[in-house]
């Protein structure tokens, strides 16, 4: 009897210890099924910037005071997906798309794999890779961990010091990116003249950008990009100079900020022929975008590229920036509102000049979308009407830049603006090298390339580029170099100058994205292309890089 006691109170136990043990699960999919399409890269994007599927544990141990979350990618060497640590005890729910928006409070998401601090969808190439969620219950509310984009190197710094771990496998399968660009769709047939000029018009639809891209734009080149009314609908236009007789296959993208919507093409194959006079056309691609039923969601930190400096410090107290290093270098600011108002009135007291006979040749604006002059300008502080060129100091001809040193110091140039329209959140700032200025195809190599500088700044000091003296939130992205930040131009020859263009787009959003071309080197076309939609007015000022007056 006392046996059968025994053994009755030991199936007890066993039974009552089992059924306290944490279970991980999401409401999207059980355990061992497929992680819906959603929460995965798009498959003709490749881009893993995706919501995070929802979670929920139970059953959690008492003495649990924080969790650990780790997703890796078995199939590909345990890379790691998502991380977050210190998730609070009394959490026992992630929502859906919460990563890095809307996490629990005190939650900290460490960069994974792909250096993103958050979730990065899953995104085999035509496979099925098997994924694996793991919950980790630690007794403590914070954990020291190293971010590791290997799973496993993760988990030995835990493992020791963890309650209990529990584990929701799932997969995920892709296809191929389907070949979209063979197709062509409409064709023109114009003769080959100066001042022959092209339009391609394709109907605006909310939410979503038309975004231009060709390999065969030594041919066309692009005057202007805007929204017109065309047929009693908005239409975004491109227009082109045709540069040189052959064929341009063009390829308009829509590219819409509503998640699972289908990618929209639409081609253009352009025939330029022999001929003398001076030829007018305009195509309409009226191709539909079907959005899916499904609300927009914020665009993340991480789908844009984020600032490589501190995190501006603001401190209401102060009225006076106070918090310089030992050498000299404004470390944060303090005061935020106070410095903008501050260096504003320093600003406009040194831009209060006329431009010359020679600037105002240079110096261009555009238009509004009701056909409107814009007077926006954009000039440089280290130039004068005497010696109008680019200034030495930012070129490879500067005192700062050895050709035999990779570490040599490039200094960005000295850049306001000024005539800011109303209406304007941000701007970005294009630096490109056009080459030869006898040349009549422009390389459209991209120097610099900055977005989200605040409406409040109106100037960009010089060798601002890579540092703490950049607009506060401003993003230097990469250059067609591939460096992030500023690239000094050099001319190419002894003698022929070269002409660097300086662009400012006024933009009528505080944010702006940008796509990289897949397989090409970066070039300005590309970039200009995508800001047409928000796009209130822009300035550029053209000027001129020589080789014999930079060695003076």
């Amino acid at each position: 009897m006392n046996k059968m006691f025994f053994v009755c109170c030991s199936l007890l136990l066993t039974i009552t210890y089992v059924s306290s043990q944490m279970i991980l699960m999401s409401p999207s999919f059980e355990k061992f099924e497929k992680i819906p399409l959603k929460f995965g890269c798009d498959v003709q994007e490749r881009d893993p910037f995706r919501p995070n599927p929802p979670l929920f544990w139970k059953r959690a141990p008492v003495k649990a005071q924080s969790f650990i979350l780790i997703m890796d990618d078995i199939t590909e060497n345990e890379k790691v997906h998502w991380i977050a640590i210190d998730i609070p005890k009394e959490t026992s729910i992630i929502d859906e798309d919460s990563s890095e928006t809307s996490m629990p409070y005190g939650t900290k998401e460490l960069a994974n794999a792909f250096g993103v601090e958050g979730y990065s969808g899953p995104c085999p190439y035509n496979t099925t890779h098997e994924y694996r969620f793991r919950l980790f219950a630690m007794p403590t509310a914070q954990t020291k961990v190293v971010s590791k984009p290997i799973a496993s190197d993760i988990v030995k710094q835990i493992e020791q010091d963890a309650l209990y771990v529990s584990v929701l496998m799932s997969s995920f399968s892709l296809g191929a990116p389907k070949n979209l660009s063979k197709e062509i769709i409409h064709n023109a047939t114009i003769p080959y003249a100066p001042e022959s000029i092209v339009s391609i018009r394709q109907k605006e639809v909310e939410g979503c950008s038309w975004i231009i891209f060709s390999y065969d734009m030594d041919r066309l080149q692009i005057i202007s990009i805007g929204s017109i009314i065309a047929r009693n609908k908005p239409y975004t236009e491109f227009r082109f100079n045709t540069i040189m007789r052959g064929v341009a296959d063009v390829r308009l993208s829509a590219n819409c900020l509503a998640p699972l919507s289908e990618p929209v093409f639409s081609n253009f194959r352009i025939y330029v022929t022999y001929g003398t006079n001076a030829t007018n056309i305009t195509l309409y691609g009226d191709t539909d975008i079907e959005l899916p039923d499904s609300s927009f969601r914020f665009i993340k930190p991480s789908e844009v590229l984020k600032p490589q400096r501190k995190h501006v410090n603001m401190n209401n107290n102060d009225l006076k920036p106070d918090c310089s290093s030992n050498n000299g270098v404004d470390e944060c600011v303090t005061n935020f509102e106070q410095a903008l108002v501050e260096e504003n009135q320093q600003n406009k007291k040194k831009d209060e000049t006329k431009l010359c006979d020679i600037e105002k040749r240079y110096s261009h604006s555009g238009r509004f979308k009701n056909g409107e002059v814009c007077s926006l300008r954009v000039r440089m502080r280290d130039v004068n009407c005497d010696n109008f060129q680019f200034p030495t100091n930012s070129s490879c001809f500067g005192s700062n830049y050895n050709s035999s040193n990779p570490n040599n110091l490039e200094y960005s140039p000295s850049i306001y603006w000024e005539n800011v329209p109303s209406g304007v959140e941000s701007f970005v700032l294009l630096i490109e090298d056009r080459g030869k200025i006898s040349s009549q195809t422009k390389n459209g190599r991209i120097l610099w390339v900055v977005s989200d500088i605040s409406s409040n700044f109106q100037n960009i000091d010089f060798g601002a580029s890579r540092g703490n003296k950049m607009p506060p939130l401003s993003i230097e992205y990469p250059n067609s170099q591939g460096k992030t930040g500023y690239s000094s131009p050099c001319t190419e020859s002894d003698s022929e100058p070269q002409m660097i263009a300086i662009h400012l787009y006024a933009m009528k959003h505080s944010r702006t994205l940008f796509h990289s071309p897949l397989n090409k080197p970066l070039d300005s076309s590309f970039i200009i292309s995508q800001l047409s939609n928000d796009l209130i007015c822009s300035a550029v000022l053209e000027i001129p890089l020589n080789f014999q007056q930079s060695k003076l």
